[in-house]
């Protein structure tokens, strides 16, 4: 239970310092594509958030020393990493192994992929004016990844959901 709460602690400090999560339009490239984002959670990371022992090894949170989590600790019933700042929230389960029970990430606000922002700059939607945006990914898993976009237009307001390439979705639950 010490460690478990010893985890919790250490991630939250990490996940809530505002030099992490800050979000700067300067790395955007002239195309629209996402270069590098301050971001703690990506998709290159996505695999090594799968396991604690990974998070140990490939320490994503460079404020803090996770080489002294304990896995496999028979006295514990899990583990448990919750965070947030102003662009991204995490919550994720891990069992007492270390591997993936569950997890959600929430990132607001960020630039966009291409395909989306060449959605909204065509068609029916181009009349509307984005007023924010969220990716939300489930279980560090690609294909879960699903974008909320928020548009106004006048005093209307319209959600629309789309995955990576610009697809329109339904929402996910």
């Amino acid at each position: 239970m010490l460690m478990k709460n010893i985890i919790l602690t250490t991630c939250l400090l990490v996940l809530t310092s505002s030099a992490a999560f800050s979000l700067q339009a300067s790395q955007m490239s002239t195309d629209g594509e996402t270069l590098k984002t301050a971001l703690t959670i990506t998709e290159d990371n996505f695999s090594c958030f799968r396991s604690l022992e990974c998070l140990k090894r490939n320490n994503p949170f460079p404020k803090s020393d996770l080489s002294k989590i304990r896995l496999n600790d028979f006295r514990s019933e899990g583990y448990t990493i919750e965070g947030s700042s102003k662009n991204e929230s995490l919550h994720a389960e891990y069992n007492y192994r270390g591997d993936l029970v569950k997890a959600t990430v929430i990132q607001r606000n960020i630039p966009l992929p291409k395909a989306i922002n060449d959605i909204l700059a065509s068609g029916e939607l181009e009349s509307w004016t984005m007023i924010g945006n969220e990716l939300v990914i489930r279980n560090f898993d690609r294909s879960t990844m699903q974008y909320k976009v928020i548009l106004l237009r006048d005093d209307d307001i319209r959600v629309e959901y789309f995955n990576k390439h610009g697809e329109f979705q339904n929402r996910m639950l």
